[in-house]
């Protein structure tokens, strides 16, 4: 969970980078990640009163917004959710207008009339995490624009991100990717190189930024969409390593193949012989001891 303003970083570009230095431990993997319905996600929300010229300083509201359990139907008030297939949904931020005091106040709104335009500016998160990786791990995060209608200054400064805090919330990195830069449908992909730590909290998600709205006419202002390519599939298990031996305790068979003339199976003498393994004429035993023997077939004779 973000609970300081400095986890909040914003980038607008079509891929931006800022990776620390991975300390050391267990042997370095590939990690995969999409937007499990299943994860839990979480909503942030910045909110900057000299935003319409810089968000360099100290944010004037920065508040956690909360988790929304299950991914699946978690909405947060910036204007964000999360459904049962792992969709992610954002629109332009309401979050100060239906929020008291918010709603009136003159270092956020132009008046105190509750109706008047924005003189800030607003960064907002919605993501998941995980931490079950490993210090060195790369982290690649897939899934499919599926559809992107957000007006002007919102289009511009959407990204999807992962970003890298450590167990203690130090933050070591982030890599992202302005929507704008993909069209509707289009798959995407955004890998982190190298995670610094251990059980680092690894977050994922979509960041975006702009004037505050007023939730009256919200939607006018459009909205973008992402999941998982196809909707969510579980990932596949591990690879498991089996290991099979000569057992003397287990039902050994025979089979044989005679192929004629014309390369086709004969089939009066091709088949299933027979399970017990002691069959003289096809030359194929096995002893007590594990002991496998074959020789040259002199059945057909």
């Amino acid at each position: 969970m973000i609970t300081q303003p400095a986890r909040h970083l914003f980038a607008v570009g079509v891929t931006a980078l800022v990776v620390g230095l991975g300390t050391v431990g267990a042997r370095a993997a590939s990690q995969n990640v999409v937007t499990d319905p299943n994860d839990v996600f979480y909503g942030y929300e910045n909110v900057y009163t000299n935003g319409l010229t810089s968000t360099a300083g100290t944010p004037y509201v920065s508040q956690f917004l909360g988790s929304g359990g299950s991914g699946a139907g978690a909405a947060f008030p910036n204007n964000s959710s999360v459904d049962t297939n792992g969709t992610l949904t954002i629109g332009a931020d309401d979050w100060p207008d239906v929020t008291s005091p918010y709603n009136t106040d003159t270092l956020i709104w132009a008046d105190g009339s509750g109706t008047s335009a924005a003189i800030c500016k607003t960064l907002s998160d919605i993501y998941t995490e995980n931490t079950s990786f490993n210090a060195g791990d790369s982290v690649t995060f897939t899934g499919t624009l599926v559809t992107n209608t957000l007006a002007s200054p919102y289009k511009e400064n959407a990204i999807i991100f992962i970003k890298d805090y450590d167990t203690s919330w130090g933050f070591h990195g982030y890599v992202s990717l302005n929507i704008n830069a993909l069209t509707n449908g289009q798959v995407f992909s955004l890998t982190m190189p190298s995670i610094f730590g251990k059980n680092d909290h690894i977050q994922y998600g979509l960041e975006w930024s702009g004037p505050p709205v007023r939730a009256a006419n919200a939607a006018s202002y459009g909205m973008a969409m992402i999941s998982t390519n196809g909707g969510y599939v579980p990932p596949p298990p591990p690879p498991t390593n089996v290991y099979v031996a000569i057992d003397p305790s287990q039902a050994w068979a025979g089979y044989r193949n005679v192929i004629d003339q014309f390369g086709v199976n004969y089939g009066p003498a091709s088949g299933y012989i027979g399970v017990g393994g002691q069959t003289p004429q096809f030359q194929g035993t096995i002893s007590s001891q594990g002991v496998v023997q074959c020789a040259p077939d002199i059945s057909l004779d």
